[in-house]
């Protein structure tokens, strides 16, 4: 659908993508996908490293109840 993003050339095509940054895409679609890979990969740490981190979603501090 968007020739911007490809299977990242180095890495598991199956979980990682290529983004080229050119401006095509909106601003909001390159944020969300940020957003959402940044979760995939804290909701894989542990309780302890959540924690440390805060679980806070980019751009967003204070989300997590503080």
């Amino acid at each position: 659908m968007h020739p911007e993003i490809t299977g990242a050339w180095h890495m598991n095509k199956t979980h990682w993508n290529g983004v080229r940054l050119d401006g095509s895409l909106p601003d909001g679609m390159v944020r969300d996908m940020v957003e959402d890979s940044y979760d995939l990969v804290v909701s894989g740490l542990s309780r302890k490293q959540q924690e440390q981190l805060g679980w806070a979603r980019l751009g967003t501090a204070g989300s997590n109840g503080e």
